[in-house]
């Protein structure tokens, strides 16, 4: 990111990226580690946090958990390419 920004200039890159987000969700989890991919319209990011899976809409500005647990910490997340089914791994 820092290379990007030296080689296109700092209000080019204002330009091209809305830098005004809110956190949300900031009690539970971190990501720590694990893959993030986006969903197959690419309007949403899919991420591991900890034993649970967030799904970052980008498009509307919103995240949701998705409802399940796993007994460790999720390393692996993919999908196929309708978005119907994800596959998740985890540590133990």
């Amino acid at each position: 990111l820092r290379n990007l920004v030296k080689l296109i200039g700092v209000s080019a890159f204002a330009r091209c990226m809305d830098l005004n987000y809110r956190f949300s969700n900031l009690i539970g989890s971190v990501y720590r580690n694990g893959d993030v991919i986006f969903s197959p319209d690419g309007n949403s990011v899919i991420s591991p946090v900890g034993n649970k899976v967030s799904v970052f809409d980008l498009k509307n500005n919103v995240s949701r958990t998705i409802s399940f647990d796993c007994m460790h910490n999720i390393v692996a997340v993919t999908m196929n390419n309708t978005g119907s089914h994800m596959i998740v791994s985890n540590e133990g």
